[in-house]
C-alpha cells in the first residue's frame, strides 16, 4: 500500500486514468442515447464522426481494432475512451 498523503496528493489523477476518463478526442461528440444500441451501428457512428473531425485512417483503424477485440462492452468501452459520448 501507498502512504496516506501519497494516496491524497494524486488520488484524483490516479482515478482518472483507472477509469479512463481521459478521452483521446474530447472535442468529438457522439450521441448514444435514444439511437440505434446495435454494435455495427454505434461503431459506424463513432468512425463516421472520426472522419468528419479529420481523424487520420490509421487512427480509425486503430479504433475500429480496438473495439472489436471482444465484446459489445468492450465497443462500448473504447468508444467512450475515444470520444465524448451524450
Amino acid at each position: 500500500m501507498y502512504p496516506i498523503p501519497f494516496l491524497k496528493k494524486h488520488s484524483i489523477v490516479f482515478f482518472l486514468i483507472r477509469n479512463s476518463y481521459i478521452l483521446k478526442y474530447p472535442h468529438i461528440k457522439v450521441r448514444l442515447s435514444g439511437e440505434d444500441g446495435n454494435a455495427f451501428s454505434i461503431l459506424g457512428r463513432v468512425t463516421k464522426a472520426l472522419r468528419n473531425a479529420r481523424v487520420p485512417l490509421e487512427e480509425r483503424k486503430k479504433f475500429q481494432a480496438e473495439a472489436t477485440k471482444t465484446d459489445y462492452n468492450n465497443v462500448l468501452q473504447t468508444v467512450m475512451r475515444w470520444v465524448k459520448t451524450y
